[in-house]
């Protein structure tokens, strides 16, 4: 592996969280929430993000910046959570492996390429916590690895009615 071409895609140490590219960020939540998941859980992960940045007119922020750093929203950017320390430098925390997986994830979200794992969620939990009050099971969208995905601010989509058939 080309290290010089990875060491382009982290972080920069000497900026603060906040002035990080917006796809570096995304890679940043990602790994900050789901390094040790599955891809399919860390698509899941971003796509909510996508999601609130897509679809909620504001609500959780106007862009992508402005969606991951939202208040206490994503714990691994909360002040007391232990993973914020680590996101400005994930090589010196976890393998090179582990943050090109996530960079590889949070950029085929960021740049449209891959499908919303999520299905429209724009919540999530890991069920290693107690459920949030907001978790409620009818707007639960898809369950992925030990995360729970939840549409909460949009309609949810209805399943067609099946027709019955007489006999």
């Amino acid at each position: 592996m080309d290290l010089d071409l990875l060491e382009q895609r982290i972080p920069l140490a000497n900026f603060p969280i906040e002035k990080q590219p917006a796809h570096v960020l995304l890679a940043m939540l990602v790994w900050g929430e789901a390094r040790g998941e599955d891809d399919e859980v860390k698509l899941a992960v971003a796509g909510v993000v996508r999601n609130r940045v897509r679809f909620r007119e504001g609500k959780f922020g106007l862009d992508w910046p402005s969606v991951i750093l939202a208040p206490l929203q994503f714990s691994c950017f909360n002040a007391n959570d232990p993973n914020r320390a680590k996101l400005l430098q994930p090589l010196d925390h976890d393998t090179a492996e582990a943050w090109q997986r996530c960079y590889l994830v949070a950029s085929l979200v960021y740049f449209g390429i891959a499908r919303d794992l999520s299905g429209g969620a724009d919540h999530y939990f890991d069920i290693s916590i107690p459920a949030p009050s907001w978790a409620a099971p009818d707007r639960q969208t898809v369950v992925c690895g030990r995360m729970r995905f939840f549409r909460l601010d949009q309609p949810m989509a209805t399943a067609p009615k099946i027709p019955e058939v007489s006999a």
